[in-house]
Formats: C-alpha cells, sequence, structure tokens
C-alpha cells in the first residue's frame, strides 16, 4: 500500500531498481484502480518509457509496465504509443506474451479511445495471440472497462464467449462480457 502511495504520488519511482522489481510491478499493476489522480503530463512519463523496468527481459516493451506508467498521464496517449514504442515491438510482445500483455488495455474509459485500442489489438500477429489478449482483459480488467469490447471483431468474440463460458469466471464478468459483447 505504501509503494501504491507512492507511485500515485511520484511515478518515476517505477524505475527505482534497489525496490524489488516484483514489489514495483505489483504496486504499478495496482495504480489502474486509481483513476481519479491521472494528471501527470506525458513529457514527464515517456522517457522513462526505455529504462529498464519498462523493458521485458525479452528486449521488448512490457506493455503491463508501460500502460501502468501511462494510466498516470493527463491526456489520451494511445495513438501516439506505437510511434514511441514501434509497431514491431508492439506486436511482438502482445504476440509473445497476450496474457501479460493484457494490462496495456487497461487504459482510458473514454469512448475515444476504443478505436485506438482496437488498432494496438489487431497488431497481435495471429487470432489466436488476439484472444488470449482479450480472455486475460475480461479476466483482469477493471469492470468498467469492459465497454472496450463493443469494438472488438465479432469472430474473436464469439470464440471469447465460448471459451470463458467454460472458464471460471465471477457471476459479474460475466455479465459484463454478455452486456457489452452480444454475441
Amino acid at each position: 500500500a505504501v509503494l501504491v502511495a507512492l507511485l500515485r504520488v511520484h511515478p518515476a519511482a517505477m524505475t527505482y531498481a534497489w525496490l524489488p522489481r516484483e514489489a514495483r510491478s505489483a504496486a504499478a499493476l495496482a495504480l489502474f484502480a486509481y483513476t481519479d489522480d491521472f494528471d501527470w503530463p506525458v513529457d514527464k512519463l515517456q522517457p522513462l518509457l526505455f529504462s529498464g523496468f519498462f523493458v521485458h527481459p525479452d528486449g521488448g516493451p512490457d506493455l503491463a509496465h508501460v500502460a501502468a506508467l501511462l494510466s498516470r498521464v493527463n491526456r489520451f496517449f494511445y495513438p501516439f504509443i506505437a510511434s514511441w514504442l514501434g509497431k514491431d515491438a508492439i506486436s511482438q510482445a502482445l504476440t509473445s506474451r497476450p496474457e501479460a500483455s493484457a494490462p496495456f488495455f487497461f487504459c482510458g474509459e473514454c469512448e475515444c479511445h476504443a478505436d485506438a485500442k482496437r488498432e494496438l489489438l489487431a497488431m497481435a500477429s495471429s487470432n489466436r495471440s488476439r484472444r488470449r489478449v482479450l480472455a486475460a482483459f475480461v479476466e483482469g480488467a477493471p469492470l468498467s472497462l469492459f465497454s472496450f469490447l463493443d469494438v472488438c471483431d465479432a469472430a474473436d468474440l464469439e470464440q471469447l464467449a465460448q471459451a470463458l463460458v467454460a472458464g471460471h469466471l465471477s457471476s459479474d464478468r460475466i455479465t459484463a462480457f454478455s452486456a457489452v459483447a452480444c454475441v
């Protein structure tokens, strides 16, 4: 709780190597619950994207950590993220680590984020990877973000619905999914 509080007021603390990486990661991912205090200027946070904490051991971006950092910005960043990180790097991360990349889509409840998110999701190089990202999204995203599924491909949602019905989702997640997916 203390580290989450620190990251809320000083997101650059995610880069402090003297703090255990696992603790920083857990605290960073907890930031998605705080949507009332995202007022950091993007130009202060963007340079941090290339520090070690935001780079996966395979050399690509750690999209979950990137999104946690950018959840702190005071403006819409999804249209710019592909140019900052590179489309190939995003594609590789979504394809090779789909479940771990799902938090990348946890930012932005505004309808204006949906199309940009859909374009980024399409960067996953296979249907299987894209559907694994969506399954992890449904399992972990705040329920308030499920409207993002409205812009997803109907075939993806149908496959996802079949997999999720057989899975272990809570009733509130199934209800939220059914409300937006309507497949």
